[in-house]
């Protein structure tokens, strides 16, 4: 996300790995590092299309990586405030 005016974020760019849950990305100098449930970290170097400015939007998911995201969520439910940002435990 191109966070530079905060009243109009853009995303510039997605990693969805076919096989990974991956959540809590962090930008460094050029770099993105992911934490990923089952894979430990990924660490993504961001084109000049990134750069650009323009938006982008990921295609939807795949059936295995729903079939992933569901099984990684099982126990949790979606914050009444920040959504699947911040999974919280059922209860």
């Amino acid at each position: 996300m191109d966070v530079s005016n905060p009243r109009k974020p853009v995303q510039v760019a997605y990693y969805r790995p076919d096989d990974g849950v991956s959540w809590a990305p962090y930008y460094h100098r050029g770099y993105v590092f992911v934490a990923d449930h089952g894979r430990g970290i990924d660490i993504l170097k961001l084109d000049r299309g990134a750069r650009s400015g323009r938006e982008v939007v990921a295609p939807p998911m795949s059936a295995r990586q729903q079939r992933l995201a569901a099984k990684a969520s099982r126990g949790l439910r979606a914050d009444p405030v920040l959504g699947w940002m911040c999974p919280l435990p059922a209860q």
